[in-house]
């Protein structure tokens, strides 16, 4: 590199540290316009991109020489810029050899002078060589030179002279080429993605968007876990972070709202593309990208939750009603959740909301190959139980990723232990932590009901489950909606209850935890031991819910079953437990027991006169499928009841 003119405006190189940089610029300074390679250095680095430039206004001496060529091995692309007096700077012609010879990517620019010039040293290249010759540079040195400048000559390159706007235009596209060459505009996404491509796909043709279309973009960016970030009060991190990669310079902002208003009105005429990932709620949004109107004609905003219903007030009018006409001139948000997709209009934009599907068996298993073996291979001895282990992940990628990720290096004791963990509660900390966060984000109706599902109505129907919930005052339309929203519950297609296993280990891990070792203070009990425990306790004024389907009646002593559960709403049994004392309504009543009950569900009931000691009065569902009981007057004074 040559350089004769004092680039004052650009920072200086330190030698002799040699550091790796993306990009090496060649040029010989006497002859190239001064403004030029400075608004080339500066489109780069404004750009993100690391530059090397010696400009101290000496030429290069042997002693730098070394340290030159040492920096053109560490980059990854060299750009020359060749002028009419290139040649005769011993230092350029040595650059150009080297990126050669490295076999480096090299980008030609040829300012004031064309490729044939260059490559069959021609006019002023012609007499340069014959100056080299006569201050006595070696033959072979200048053959070396000469097979350099042919090589270069012939890649693809900017000559400037094709621009019609000149310098600007070239630069313009320089830093756009290098940019995707080094794939700066690519977005920072987790690495070790397993089954994508269709739901990519998906998602690109529903919205109207494809790759091709980046090259269109003035700018991208992706800001990871929104929620976090908000909790953790970093909103103006995340505005720098957006700001930075849309303007492709380091931004620092003094508050939040000075943030807000540089991106609402900085941005109007920028065609871009923003992902927001992990977004719990649309407020989240507001300071970072509030309004697709901030952005310009074409933009695509992103936004990925765990939440299917995030958008859903910004749904206003369905898409046959839409003029078309008029939305492809406007921002576009889609909207990727957790789980078939759709699409609304909202205003003067698009929201396409893509719902991801359940991770299949295949990929799950490719998945935990990943993290349990990192590329290493299948042994035989553990083949079988690694998939078993996938298969009981249920496809859920943070599952996996955790069970797989605990398991490398492990002998297969360890793996076995841990297939078992996965069927039997939460795998660990981590797993039960992630899934609690979840739960404790809901309203205490939705965390109740969620519990109930855990411990007893998975499998059951979600219309008739409900009469419990909207008699407890637990307004479960909605609520249950947020369980489905912050994929908690499922609603299969026979409109039953269902939950991954985890999740529901979660649930009853939750109750257990209200009093680890004294089961009749915990609000809900399905364990036939916990239960024999708590019966012959006095008073048990904490358990609201209880299944006691168990064949063995002699678990339960001589105590009064329903005597001492005062809170009692949900009871589920089978007919063994009270069949074998022989109660009637006339020796157990004292008084009406159980005021609080609403769901009973006595299975091959055999003595339905028991019931009459109970306070059915609050009753919203009663099964007493299999009872082969025929006494009609107790029948009639139920159905009174």
């Amino acid at each position: 590199m040559d350089v004769r003119n004092n680039h004052s405006s650009l920072p200086s190189t330190r030698w002799p540290n040699v550091s790796r940089h993306q990009v090496f610029l060649s040029f010989r300074g006497g002859d190239v316009r001064r403004a030029f390679i400075e608004f080339l250095f500066n489109g780069l680095t404004d750009a993100g991109i690391s530059v090397f430039i010696d400009h101290r206004g000496i030429e290069i001496g042997e002693e730098i020489m070394p340290k030159i060529l040492q920096v053109i091995r560490r980059t990854q692309i060299c750009i020359p810029v060749f002028s009419k007096d290139f040649a005769s700077s011993k230092s350029c012609l040595t650059e150009v050899a080297e990126m050669v010879a490295c076999d480096r990517t090299i980008m030609p620019i040829f300012y004031d002078v064309s490729p044939e010039v260059v490559g069959k040293q021609q006019e002023n290249y012609q007499q340069s060589f014959s100056n080299h010759a006569a201050k006595r540079v070696t033959s072979t040195t200048l053959d070396n030179w000469k097979r350099a400048l042919q090589t270069v000559s012939g890649k693809r390159g900017w000559e400037l002279e094709k621009f019609q706007h000149g310098e600007h235009e070239l630069i313009n596209e320089v830093v756009s080429e290098v940019r995707q060459l080094l794939k700066e505009d690519d977005l920072d996404v987790t690495e070790n993605l397993v089954g994508m491509d269709h739901h990519v796909r998906e998602m690109m043709k529903n919205s109207a968007f494809s790759m091709k279309m980046t090259k269109w973009l003035n700018g991208k960016s992706f800001l990871k876990d929104i929620h976090g970030a908000v909790e953790q009060r970093r909103i103006l991190s995340l505005q720098e972070d957006l700001i930075s990669d849309l303007r492709k310079k380091r931004c620092t902002l003094r508050s939040p709202a000075e943030g807000t208003k540089f991106i609402r009105y900085k941005f109007a005429n920028l065609r871009v593309l923003i992902i927001l990932d992990d977004v719990s709620d649309f407020e989240q949004t507001d300071s970072l990208a509030g309004d697709p109107s901030w952005f310009g004609p074409g933009s695509r905003i992103i936004v990925i939750s765990k939440r299917r219903n995030l958008v859903d007030e910004y749904s206003r009018a369905p898409i046959e009603t839409a003029d078309l006409s008029v939305l492809r001139h406007g921002s576009q948000r889609i909207v990727t959740s957790s789980r078939s997709s759709s699409v609304n209009i909202c205003d003067d934009f698009l929201v396409e909301k893509f719902e991801l599907k359940r991770m299949n068996d295949a990929h799950a298993f490719q998945m935990f190959r990943i993290y349990a073996l990192k590329g290493g291979p299948l042994r035989e001895e553990i083949s079988s139980v690694a998939w078993d282990i996938s298969l009981a992940a249920e496809g859920l990628p943070f599952l996996i990723k955790i069970v797989g990720s605990s398991l490398y290096r492990k002998p297969i004791t360890f793996w076995k232990e841990a297939l078992d963990r996965l069927k039997q509660e939460t795998f660990s900390k981590e797993v039960k932590r992630i899934l609690k966060a979840r739960y404790e984000a809901l309203e205490y109706s939705a965390q109740q009901i969620f519990l109930d599902i855990a411990c007893f109505f998975m499998g059951k129907d979600k219309t008739i489950s409900s009469y419990l919930w909207k008699a407890c005052k637990y307004h479960p339309s909605s609520r249950i909606a947020e369980l489905q929203d912050e994929s908690l519950v499922t609603i299969t297609d026979n409109n039953e209850f269902w939950m991954y296993n985890q999740v529901k280990f979660l649930g009853r891990e939750l109750v257990k935890d209200e009093n680890s070792s004294k089961p009749s203070e915990r609000s809900r009990l399905w364990n036939q031991e916990d239960i024999g425990r708590v019966l012959n306790e006095d008073k048990v004024a904490t358990v609201e819910a209880l299944i006691a389907s168990f064949d063995n009646p002699r678990l339960f002593g001589k105590r009064r079953f329903f005597h001492n559960f005062s809170n009692l709403r949900y009871l589920e049994m089978n007919c063994p437990i009270l069949k074998g004392h022989r109660q009637t309504a006339r020796n157990f009543r004292e008084d009406l027991f159980l005021p609080w009950l609403k769901w009973l569900e006595w299975q091959r009931c055999l003595n339905i006169s028991i019931l009459l000691a109970l306070d059915l009065s609050n009753l919203v569902y009663l099964n007493l499928s299999g009872s082969s009981s025929t006494n009609w007057r107790c029948w009639k004074q139920i159905i009174k009841v």
